[in-house]
């Protein structure tokens, strides 16, 4: 909750000085509509808060402000940061990484171990710490994975034909 407060602060402040009236319900819409798209993620919420401003072409922020800056900030996702961590992994990581997106963003997923090739968990090890130590993903807890950023496993499942090699 203190970091979703601290987002909604540094979203409205740099609004309080500028001309012209700012009526809350927009205001608040926008916020509410790029806060559900960053996924309260600091780096997300940034970006995606950057692209508002370049399409807005007049204040205050409309919700079709923040549908356009949506649809901005996820190209320009897609188009660096999550290709440059997909590129950081070996074949072998890669395709751990496709039977992970197989379970979405929903949290920690046991199911790549069975789902990558029939492969043993002792011979996905290696791929799974590799990932951990390039902090592609982590383990929540034993025997479970997820990945570090929200929007990963989408991302991969969206452009799965883009980033095969």
């Amino acid at each position: 909750m203190r970091c979703r407060n601290w987002t909604k602060r540094q979203h409205e402040n740099p609004l309080r000085n500028l001309p012209g009236k700012w009526a809350s319900f927009i205001l608040r819409m926008s916020w509410m509509h790029i806060v559900n798209v960053a996924g309260n993620c600091p780096y997300f919420l940034q970006d995606f808060g950057s692209a508002i401003w370049m399409v807005a072409t007049g204040s205050p922020f409309s919700l079709q402000n923040a549908q356009a800056a949506k649809e901005l900030g996820r190209a320009r996702l897609d188009s660096g940061f999550f290709p440059s961590r997909w590129e950081r992994g070996t074949p072998a990581e890669r395709e751990y990484m496709k039977a992970m997106a197989v379970e979405r963003d929903g949290g920690p997923t046991k199911r790549a171990h069975r789902s990558t090739s029939g492969k043993s968990a002792q011979a996905l090890a290696p791929s799974r710490a590799s990932l951990i130590s390039k902090g592609i993903i982590y383990a929540p807890q034993r025997w479970c994975i997820a990945f570090t950023v929200l929007g990963m496993a989408i991302l991969i499942e969206r452009q799965r034909q883009l980033l095969e090699d």
